[in-house]
């Protein structure tokens, strides 16, 4: 899996173009209590060896759907296989092959064993070269998975303002992830038998702010399979890295 993207590329443009509008201010509405019914199920087990192989394609930089121009169909799959490190920390090794080319990455992942949340180890790099914003380590644990919150109720998973350009403009950029299990989903995997899954679909949204303006992106969507773990993955591409768009074909349990 990729670094989570950042759409930073047309962005720009509309905060200037809608920043002398109001935004609405909800502080006089009352929200109603939160319900949280905890999702039991196994989303990702970790499994010493466990290996999912995947069909699908690379996703366009500032892109969801937008498949990478010039590579056949079929050229692409990836391979992820689960290896332990320490404790409750380990990581996907991740072999990506296009046409004939393999190159291999690693993505760290924490699960919480009591709750079976569950984040990834992220970079913030791409988006703060975007604005130009002075940083020293980006790399953060990002919590993509939370199903003791149940469904349909929205995680914070990073919050930051960080000083940045907009357009050449300094500005104070108010920037934010957030997560959420927002549906059911039936997936049909891509191997012969076509395999269905009932998962459990994972938004990945980042919102970005500057004054009273602020606008949302989803840069990752998962499709987890009770006991089984990732069965579809959605990254969108941001400005310097391909994002992935993939279905499983095989595993190996």
């Amino acid at each position: 899996m990729r670094h989570f993207s950042i759409a930073i590329v047309g962005i720009v443009i509309l905060f200037l173009s809608v920043i002398f509008f109001n935004c609405k201010n909800d502080s006089g509405t009352t929200n109603p209590p939160i319900t949280v019914t905890p999702i039991t199920d196994n989303l990702f087990p970790l499994v010493a060896g466990n290996s999912f192989e995947y069909d699908g394609y690379l996703v366009d930089t500032n892109s969801v759907k937008t498949p990478v121009p010039g590579i056949p169909a079929g050229a692409f799959r990836s391979t992820w296989t689960l290896v332990p490190v320490s404790g409750n920390t380990w990581y996907i090794q991740d072999s990506i092959t296009v046409d004939t080319v393999t190159k291999v990455k690693q993505l760290f992942i924490r699960k919480d064993s009591a709750t079976g949340d569950f984040a990834f180890l992220q970079s913030l790099g791409p988006f703060y070269r975007a604005i130009h914003a002075t940083y020293t380590d980006t790399a953060l644990w990002v919590t993509v998975a939370r199903p003791s919150l149940g469904m349909n109720n929205t995680w914070l998973a990073f919050d930051t303002t960080v000083n940045g350009e907009v357009n050449g403009i300094a500005a104070s950029i108010h920037f934010q992830i957030f997560g959420i299990i927002e549906a059911r989903e039936i997936i049909t995997d891509s191997s012969s038998s076509h395999t269905q899954y009932n998962t459990y679909r994972i938004r990945t949204y980042r919102t970005i702010g500057v004054g009273p303006v602020s606008i949302s992106m989803t840069s990752a969507y998962l499709w987890l399979a009770p006991d089984i773990g990732p069965v579809q993955v959605d990254i969108a591409g941001d400005p310097e890295n391909y994002g992935v768009f993939c279905v499983l074909k095989n595993k190996n349990f």
